[in-house]
């Protein structure tokens, strides 16, 4: 949700400001009187101008986003199961927001502080009215933007929200809100002339905030290296569905477990095979391990026609009808993990708060043993968890979730 809200404010407030730009420049250009042009901006005034507004807009946005996420990964909510409050939905959303603020914050104080030193030399364009526009419309901006967002965080917290995250979050507001127009009322009034060490407190101020968020996210969702060791971890386990996938093809064909993992690739024996993955980092090959296969029973009855659906579907006497089923099968499939994935059956990211239970897995949750395929953003399931360490998956191939239609 918040991507895509940056998204859209960005493309609605660039072409704006470049058809405002270029509306000024025309405008300015059909005017022949020289006292009037004096009181235009410049090209160079005009971009940095715009660069500035756009640049801060960025700036304030998307600290607002970062702030927000670090508040819902710190105050989950299991009520709330959208993609945006997945643990990883907010950490990529949260990096998108901390790598836009890296770059339009230092931009944002280089053209403030060029704008400054064009004021020192050139003192009397500080009156050309052009000039004031920007505060303005920042300030009713800001306060749009103040009100609309506590309108929502109050809405959010009537509708159920956390109340510690609608706080902190109506807190942020209200501060970031009045820093804003603190900022922009003080920059209408500064006299340029004037040596003062507020500008400066409030440019080392701002940095420490806007650093300090950014670490801060660091430590709440992970820092780049740890972040590439998840995406290992992820790859890891998509090798591992893979394999389990054709594990399971392969027992629904012949009724029993290949005996090691290069029989997956015989393409006589799965309608084709696979080329069987192996770890991303280090190139070994992932252990299997046979628990228990499937031994070949002679039964008769309703088993018979639920394993063999399409054979005895028309069968009317039930009574009548004997087969051959195969057993449970059981396995494990094993690999060496970095991080630590520790999903509850709400769908929370436990793994950094101090309430991990790795592989421990809900009784009533029988899909925990069974071969559940594994997706990045699958969060219903605690099946995947694992340790920073050699972790195994035992998987239990169930005849009644797996009948045959041949």
């Amino acid at each position: 949700m918040a991507i895509t809200l940056f998204f859209v404010f960005i493309s609605i407030l660039v072409p704006l400001l470049i058809v405002c730009g270029i509306v000024y420049l025309v405008l300015r250009g059909s005017r022949r009187d020289e006292s009037e042009k004096k009181r235009m901006l410049t090209p160079k005034e005009l971009a940095v101008e715009l660069g500035m507004f756009l640049a801060l807009a960025v700036s304030v946005f998307t600290f607002v986003i970062i702030a927000f996420a670090i508040i819902d990964r710190l105050f989950p909510d299991i009520l709330n199961d959208s993609y945006y409050y997945t643990s990883q939905a907010l950490a990529e959303q949260t990096r998108l927001a901390i790598a836009a603020i890296l770059v339009a914050f230092p931009i944002y104080l280089a053209l403030a502080w060029t704008r400054a030193r064009h004021f020192v030399k050139h003192i009397e364009r500080r009156e050309v009215g052009a000039f004031k526009w920007q505060h303005y419309v920042a300030l009713f901006l800001s306060a749009i933007f103040a009100v609309s967002t506590l309108i929502t965080v109050l809405y959010n917290y009537l509708n159920g929200e956390v109340t510690e995250a609608a706080l902190f979050k109506a807190a942020l507001v209200l501060i970031l809100s009045l820093v804003l127009g603190a900022y922009y009322y003080y920059s209408l009034r500064r006299d340029y002339t004037k040596k003062t060490p507020l500008p400066l407190t409030a440019t080392l101020l701002s940095i420490a905030a806007v650093l300090g968020l950014v670490f801060y996210s660091f430590s709440v969702f992970g820092t780049p290296a740890e972040v590439r060791k998840v995406k290992f971890d992820e790859k890891r386990l998509e090798n591992l569905s893979t394999i389990q996938q054709s594990i399971v093809s392969h027992w629904q064909t012949n009724y029993t477990l290949p005996e090691n993992l290069s029989m997956l690739e015989d393409k006589g024996g799965l309608r084709g095979g696979i080329t069987v993955p192996t770890d991303p980092k280090t190139g070994e090959v992932y252990t299997y391990t046979i628990i228990e296969n499937s031994t070949m029973n002679l039964t008769s009855g309703q088993p018979c026609i639920s394993f063999y659906p399409g054979k005895y579907s028309t069968v009317t006497n039930i009574t009548t009808v004997t087969c051959q089923i195969p057993t449970a099968a059981t396995f494990e499939i094993c690999a060496n993990f970095e991080t630590v994935r520790a999903y509850d059956e709400n769908g929370i990211d436990r793994s950094g708060m101090g309430e991990i239970a790795v592989g421990m897995m809900s009784a009533s949750d029988a899909m925990s043993y069974r071969p559940v395929y594994y997706y990045p953003y699958d969060k219903q399931n605690p099946s995947w968890n694992h340790a920073a360490e050699y972790t195994c998956f035992s998987r239990t191939i169930n005849p009644t979730d797996f009948p045959s239609y041949y």
